[in-house]
């Protein structure tokens, strides 16, 4: 009896936990419901708010303006005296903006400023006289003259057409000890494009190899010419067009008077001017330049006071940075040098 009553109360309260638990949940959905509504309502608000507010005028805008000026934080010194000083400058603008404009139309009217305007006017004038005189010419000296300005275009694309065949080529020279040395080119530098453009040797066979360089529109040779030589010392040469046909011998003697001046191991452009260096085992290598590719002249002492710096360490040990002439020489007794041209002569930098 005792255990049936206990039940029965223990599902009594099942059933009243129960529906407070549903009244509860209820309550909540209602309270999200009104939650929602509000933050709606809100929103709506808020908008209206911004479209009103953005229109800014009458007395809701001064009061916004004046409510602005309140809440927003106070200025510091050195805020109120620039504000306090840009109050003043834009004042004395303001007052004194009409002697600073007849100030202006002054300067605009001053003898300065009609100067300038008067010779600009007098060059257009002259330009325009120059265009009617050449219209006004007779057709017999407008022809003459249309011949002379065509001339001279065409020597300066020769020069162009000079340089550009010099640009567009790889060129490349090669050691020959049977036949002499051979210079060859190519448009592209790839295998199969190339083709020989001087006779062996330049015509001699001692002539075994060859350094190569552009300067003022040509491609300078220079040989080395020695052993077995019945005339040796280097030759220099030099083309324009470097097809093949137009190489000429630059009239000055082998070696450049000095038979022990076997080669130049090295040409290279530089100031305006063009360099070489020879191979001397005897005095010790020369330095020679150049304004014209005609007339050299020899600069600095030979082997540059040492005659074991036979030469320079092949062609790539000169070199120009930052505007000064550098060179690199091979000696085998003291070790290599490297030294660099200032002022006209030679200053070492590091010694063996």
């Amino acid at each position: 009896m005792e255990q049936a009553q206990s039940l029965k109360l223990n599902v009594t309260n099942i059933h009243k936990f129960l529906v407070g638990s549903n009244k509860q949940l209820a309550k909540l959905k209602k309270d999200k419901q009104n939650l929602l509504f509000k933050y709606e309502k809100q929103a709506q608000r808020r908008k209206k708010e911004s479209k009103i507010e953005a229109k800014d005028f009458g007395i809701g805008g001064g009061l916004k303006r004046v409510a602005s000026a309140v809440s927003r934080p106070a200025m510091s010194f050195f805020d109120r005296i620039k504000e306090f000083f840009g109050v003043i400058l834009l004042g004395l603008l303001i007052n004194n903006l009409p002697k600073i404009l007849a100030e202006l139309k002054k300067f605009f009217n001053s003898g300065f400023i009609k100067g300038l305007r008067s010779f600009l006017s007098i060059i257009g004038k002259g330009f325009m006289a120059f265009v009617d005189i050449t219209l006004s010419l007779p057709q017999s000296v407008r022809n003459a003259f249309d011949k002379t300005k065509n001339d001279i275009e065409n020597q300066l694309n020769a020069v162009g057409g000079t340089l550009d065949s010099l640009v567009r080529f790889f060129t490349g020279g090669s050691d020959n000890n049977d036949t002499g040395t051979e210079v060859w080119r190519s448009s592209t530098g790839a295998a199969g494009s190339w083709s020989q453009v001087n006779v062996d040797g330049f015509g001699d066979q001692y002539n075994w190899s060859v350094t190569l360089e552009p300067f003022d529109g040509y491609l300078y040779a220079a040989t080395y010419n020695y052993v077995d030589s019945d005339n040796p010392g280097f030759e220099l040469w030099r083309c324009q067009t470097c097809n093949g046909t137009d190489w000429i011998q630059v009239p000055i003697a082998k070696g450049l008077g000095d038979t022990e001046n076997r080669a130049i191991r090295s040409l290279i452009d530089h100031d305006g001017n063009l360099y070489g260096f020879t191979f001397n085992r005897t005095t010790g290598m020369e330095v020679w330049r150049t304004s014209d590719g005609m007339n050299w002249n020899q600069i600095g002492i030979d082997g540059l006071g040492d005659s074991n710096n036979r030469e320079p360490y092949w062609d790539n040990s000169v070199v120009t940075h930052d505007n000064l002439l550098y060179v690199g020489t091979t000696n085998t007794a003291n070790g290599g040098e490297i030294w660099q041209m200032f002022a006209k002569i030679y200053l070492p930098l590091v010694v063996r």
